[in-house]
């Protein structure tokens, strides 16, 4: 039980992290308890994410650089923005896989000529 709050708590679904204080010290303030934590007004305004975007696209795409010299947000958040502010113009880096594709034959002449072994077809 919690001030005058009764609630089994086999029915909670017991939060993680400091969740619990925090619903705690607005039960002692307010007497109640709102229904949902969700943000209710959004973090950065439109003007704001767009100078981010123009930001990014006019100082050579690089996310982080952006994120340093604007002072926000996350790489996840910009990159959400550009892709929904200027479709198709975010810089997209492959990290895995080899960019120039070979096929069986050359794959084989190359280690066959690394083995020293005599090309064969």
């Amino acid at each position: 039980m919690i001030g005058a709050l009764q609630v089994p708590l086999e029915n909670w679904d017991i939060p993680a992290g400091g969740a619990l204080a925090r619903w705690y010290k607005e039960y002692q303030k307010n007497g109640y308890l709102r229904r949902s934590y969700e943000r209710t007004t959004h973090k950065y305004s439109l003007e704001e994410k767009k100078a981010a975007v123009g930001y990014y696209l006019e100082h050579g795409r690089s996310l982080r650089r952006t994120i340093r010299a604007m002072g926000y947000p996350s790489v996840a958040a910009l990159t959400m923005w550009i892709d929904a502010l200027a479709t198709g113009e975010r810089k997209v880096h492959v990290t895995t896989g080899t960019m120039v594709q070979f096929s069986e034959k050359q794959k084989r002449e190359a280690v066959n000529a690394l083995l020293g072994h005599p090309s064969r077809s």
